[in-house]
């Protein structure tokens, strides 16, 4: 670091290409203090060989994302069409109806990340706003699926163990009720994160 009267300028080094013989470029950055050293291995990938494998991963996401959201409203169409009469039909309507959240948050989020990648000027950070809306929300629906899932699983037990007994506690309102129950108690911290984490608006000079 090198000091002149009045002004304190941090000098940092950073590798500029992945070569055998890394060359170490000089960058001034007058924010900085104390001074940082960053050095960074080669890998097997450049920048832009990570960002086209990256995008390829997207693209094949998003297809699965479409594939998936296709198969479950077909299941959720199906089983509103047999009713609710049955437990088992409302605890796998609710999983496909679960299923089919996260197919589309899945997608949504997929579609910034493409946005972002490509370089497209977004009035907004696209990750930051990505994380906050749909790539956080997926994990606690996530759970919801979880928790149901477990339920069927549970159900299922029952009706191994207990095949004369299961449907005087498994019922159709029963099954209703612990959907409702999973559903709240897995998307609910989703909502009290927004008292910590809000969207503001940030100033970039670029």
């Amino acid at each position: 670091m090198h000091h002149t009267e009045g002004l304190n300028t941090t000098l940092r080094f950073a590798t500029t290409n992945l070569t055998p013989r890394e060359s170490l470029q000089l960058y001034e950055d007058q924010r900085l203090d104390p001074p940082m050293l960053i050095v960074e291995a080669p890998g097997l990938l450049n920048q832009e060989q990570y960002e086209k494998i990256f995008l390829i991963l997207l693209c094949a996401l998003q297809v699965t994302n479409i594939a998936a959201f296709i198969g479950n409203s077909l299941n959720v169409a199906v089983f509103v069409k047999l009713g609710f009469s049955e437990p088992s039909n409302i605890s796998l309507t609710a999983l496909a109806a679960s299923d089919l959240t996260c197919v589309l948050l899945s997608f949504g989020t997929g579609v910034i990340f493409m946005l972002e990648y490509k370089g497209a000027s977004l009035p907004f950070h696209a990750i930051n706003v990505a994380f906050l809306t749909s790539s956080s929300l997926l994990a606690f629906v996530n759970r919801t699926v979880a928790g149901i899932t477990a339920f069927i699983s549970f159900e299922r037990c029952l009706c191994i163990l207990l095949p004369l007994k299961v449907k005087r506690f498994i019922t159709p309102k029963t099954t209703l009720l612990a959907m409702l129950i999973i559903g709240t108690l897995t998307i609910c911290p989703y909502f009290f994160a927004y008292w910590r984490h809000k969207f503001a608006w940030v100033f970039y000079p670029d």
